[in-house]
Parts: C-alpha cells; sequence; structure tokens
C-alpha cells in the first residue's frame, strides 16, 4: 500500500513538473511573438512616416515641423523622432523647448545601427517615458519634409501578461 501511494506521488509531482515545463515554455513562445508582432507594426509604422514627411512640403521653421510630428505621434500612438547626426531635431513626445537639452543620439543602438546599415532596432528602458520601448530606426535621404539623417519610430513593449 505504501509503495502504491509513493508511486502515485511521484507520478503526481512528474506530471505536475512537465506541465509547469509547458507552461514556461508557452509564456516564453507568447513574449517571442509579441515581440515580432510589435517589431513588424514599427517596422510598418516607420515607412508610413517615411513616406508622410517625404511627400510633405518643407516646414517654414523648426517649430512647424516639431509640431507636425508631435500631431502625427498624437494620432498614430507611436513616438516618432528625426535625428540628424545625432541631434534630436524633432520627437513627438518631448516639447520643441526641450529638444536641445535631449542628448547626443548617435550612440543609440538603433540610431548606430540605422547608420552603418540602413535599419536598426533594439528593446530598452526609456529613460524620458519611464517604460521599456522597442526603437526602430532606418536611414533617410532628404525627400520633401524629411531632412537626410535618422527616422526612428517606438512603441511600447508590453509583457506577455499585459497581452492577455
Amino acid at each position: 500500500m505504501h509503495s502504491f501511494r509513493a508511486r502515485i506521488l511521484f507520478w503526481g509531482w512528474g506530471v505536475l513538473l512537465v506541465l509547469l515545463g509547458l507552461f514556461a515554455f508557452s509564456l516564453s513562445w507568447v513574449e517571442r511573438e509579441l515581440v515580432i508582432e510589435a517589431e513588424q507594426r514599427a517596422s510598418r509604422h516607420l515607412e508610413s512616416v517615411r513616406w508622410l514627411l517625404s511627400d510633405h512640403p518643407a516646414f517654414a521653421d523648426p517649430a512647424h515641423f516639431e509640431a507636425w510630428v508631435q500631431a502625427l505621434g498624437a494620432r498614430s500612438g507611436v513616438r516618432v523622432s528625426v535625428i540628424v547626426q545625432g541631434r534630436v531635431l524633432a520627437d513627438s513626445d518631448v516639447r520643441f523647448e526641450d529638444l536641445e537639452r535631449l542628448d547626443d543620439h548617435s550612440g543609440r543602438p538603433e540610431v548606430a545601427e540605422a547608420e552603418d546599415a540602413g535599419h536598426g532596432l533594439d528593446i530598452r528602458y526609456s529613460a524620458t517615458l519611464k517604460k521599456d520601448m522597442l526603437y526602430a530606426a532606418q536611414k533617410v535621404q532628404a525627400a520633401g519634409a524629411l531632412p537626410a539623417g535618422v527616422l526612428r519610430v517606438a512603441h511600447e513593449l508590453r509583457s506577455s501578461d499585459e497581452a492577455t
């Protein structure tokens, strides 16, 4: 009888461990899928913003350019930044008066990668927004209202428990 109880207990713990392993694997898979989906969404937004700016006539001054980028960011739900030689010319989440206070962005991983390879991606904590973000950047040529430099969009990266 004692032997039968021990086998039941052993098999019960075994099944529980297998189920926990499957649960951990599924969470990992969901997290990967969320990141892939966020990367694809960021790439689509990046291309849309590039197209809109390259099709737009040049702005009268930097303040009007910043106001347009802020309006675009508010309407699209993504953070949009235009970076030239490391300097942020416009950012949808930063007021025009505060742009000068921003650090040189040329060392940011996605910006450096975009400068070198044409496209860049990075996931990190945003000190400005105080949340984890996925950044996608693309090197762009001057066209319309778009200056030559790096165009960047950012999406908030949500964890798997927020998505369910």
